[in-house]
């Protein structure tokens, strides 16, 4: 195997791994602060309806979050849509790489 292979697979990977540590990072920061923000909306809604300034429908909220939860869960199709068409070609070396430093810098942020 000519040295410029290896080279060319070394740099592919090691780009790549970084890759997935970025994006792994970023995902699990947007996902806190959503739902640090989401938490405070609904901690708001409860001390208003506490203080009896407005009436919450809880049961519709939960109604409402339950179907979204489901549809999420059960709709494999709309992954499809959020990759890129060719991403199921880039190679072994680029996908491993860049799960693992996704897997990484998603479980170190």
């Amino acid at each position: 195997m000519p040295i410029e292979n290896i080279e060319s697979i070394a740099t592919s990977v090691g780009l790549d791994g970084i890759t997935g540590f970025l994006l792994g990072y970023f995902l699990r920061k947007i996902i806190k602060l959503i739902l640090f923000v989401l938490s405070g909306i609904l901690a708001l809604l409860l001390y208003l309806q506490y203080q009896g300034l407005i009436t919450v429908n809880m049961s519709k909220i939960q109604s409402y979050t339950d179907a979204l939860v489901n549809t999420l869960s059960n709709s494999s199709e709309a992954w499809n849509h959020i990759l890129p068409s060719g991403a199921a070609n880039l190679g072994f070396p680029l996908a491993s790489s860049m799960a693992v430093g996704f897997t990484v810098g998603f479980l170190r942020a």
